[in-house]
């Protein structure tokens, strides 16, 4: 199996780039409000009620947390200034694997695809798994729905950690989000609230970090060749007997913050994107996607793409 393969091989060596104070701050709050707080620098919104955990990186004040957003600010110039506008360089190879997962994806109108989410925390030697669906309609609505799980009594964790011991299953936590054209949404089936945040030009434009660290996983969706070639270097890693293995080192400097690297495995008979394992780029997580069964090109319900459909019933969180 392609997890398991996947376990066992050795990490990478090189050292990921360290998250910046306002990156390493917003983690402590849930994705969605942390990304909104940064991208419309509500300071007077991150206070202690907001931090989930203690980190000697939490916020005193919201005079600290304007100066993270000036700071904020500052790394976004450099963002634009520093990434690439020419394709990564490809073998033929690479080159041709390439052309056709984008022809495949080319051919798909709508998707309803089964993923397993399986989250590592290698500081604290955790597992976490989910369930659930992503969905695509063309060109640029996607959703992904994962369940909270549950660990059975006596199940164990098939990764060993440096200790010698097997990983502690831990229940996972559902989360749900929504990429459209002109907004981004995420619903929380626990709290039983949903954010949304209206995606105008100028905030993808000037808030680029908080912009990309919103997006969807990589490699799930649709691809595109020569936009995966100016965002990642990509190389074969091996091939398989499930397929073939790419490895992609970011390029964009955002996504640098994000990810150390990601290994995506490609059905070498249908061109799809089987598995996705994305490596963080604090080193501390790593997040496998298995894809399962696949519906193409058939009707999606309503409620795929409407936040106010999804989420009957809850909360909507709102920034003045």
């Amino acid at each position: 199996m392609f997890s398991a393969m996947l376990l066992v091989m050795c990490p990478i060596c090189a050292e990921p780039t360290k998250p910046s104070r306002m990156e390493q701050a917003v983690r402590l709050v849930s994705p969605v409000t942390g990304v909104f707080i940064t991208m419309l620098e509500s300071a007077e919104c991150i206070g202690e009620e907001m931090i989930r955990g203690e980190s000697e990186w939490a916020p005193a004040s919201a005079l600290t947390a304007i100066a993270m957003a000036e700071a904020a600010k500052a790394e976004t110039a450099i963002v634009k200034n520093s990434d690439p506008t020419d394709p990564s360089e490809v073998t033929a190879e690479v080159a041709e694997i390439l052309d056709k997962c984008e022809a495949v994806s080319r051919e798909v109108k709508t998707s309803k695809v089964v993923v397993i989410q399986t989250v590592y925390n290698l500081v604290f030697e955790t597992e976490a798994i989910s369930e659930g669906v992503l969905y695509f309609e063309s060109p640029e609505k996607r959703s992904i729905d994962l369940r909270s799980s549950e660990v059975p009594r006596g199940t164990r964790s098939s990764r060993i950690g440096k200790s010698g011991n097997p990983f502690r299953l831990e229940r996972s936590r559902g989360e749900s989000w929504m990429w459209l054209p002109d907004e981004i949404a995420c619903g929380d089936c626990e709290s039983k609230t949903f954010h949304r945040l209206q995606m105008t030009r100028e905030i993808r434009e000037t808030y680029s970090w908080g912009w990309l660290a919103t997006l969807p996983p990589p490699f799930l969706f649709d691809l595109q060749s020569h936009q995966l070639r100016l965002d990642w270097k990509l190389s074969l890693l091996r091939t398989h007997k499930d397929g073939i293995i790419l490895r992609a080192i970011p390029r964009a400097t955002a996504l640098k913050r994000r990810y150390s690297e990601c290994w995506i495995l490609v059905d070498d008979k249908t061109w799809c994107v089987t598995a996705v394992k994305c490596f963080d780029a604090s080193g501390n997580l790593e997040v496998v996607y298995k894809l399962g069964t696949r519906t193409i090109n058939e009707s999606l319900s309503a409620d795929c793409f409407d936040p106010t459909l999804k989420w009957q019933g809850y909360k909507e969180f709102k920034l003045d």
